[in-house]
């Protein structure tokens, strides 16, 4: 049964509909792939238990994915947040940025590494802070480890 002028019309319309919107999500995609980095520290949450496991990087949304990789294979290198993991699950758990240091595109080597140590010094005080709930551990000035406690 051939399709009416109203029906084929409509069905023109859908699929330039959808042609338009995949076109739409391209470009976005695009923009985000060559858009800002988010630089600075972050936290991984245990909602059961209180405890925080604190971070820094240049790029905050990368590290995410690699922690999540990391805990989900049963991989992370921090064995007490990696426990937790395991027994309370991803949905006790809530990935945070506390501090944005800055968001580039681009930076030199001299300026990327001045950004790497002030993230890093900010990150330091935050867990000496908190040590009490921290998954990290700081032996002293120049020696972290993170898998200590039991």
């Amino acid at each position: 049964m051939p399709l009416s002028k109203k029906a084929k019309a409509n069905k023109l319309r859908i699929k330039l509909e959808k042609k338009q919107a995949s076109k739409r999500k391209k470009k976005t995609n695009r923009k985000n792939k060559a858009g800002t980095i988010k630089a600075g520290i972050y936290r991984i949450y245990n909602k059961e238990n209180k405890r925080c496991y604190y971070g820094s990087s240049t790029h905050i949304s990368k590290r995410f994915r690699i922690h999540r990789k990391q805990l989900k294979v049963n991989s992370h290198h921090n064995k007490n947040l990696q426990k937790d993991w395991n027994a309370f699950g991803e949905k006790a758990f809530l990935f945070e940025i506390l501090i944005t240091e800055m968001t580039y595109k681009r930076l030199k080597t001299s300026s990327y590494k001045q950004l790497q140590d002030r993230i890093f010094q900010k990150e330091k005080k935050i867990i000496m802070r908190n040590a009490e709930t921290c998954y990290n551990i700081w032996l002293d000035d120049n020696l972290y480890v993170s898998d200590l406690r039991c």
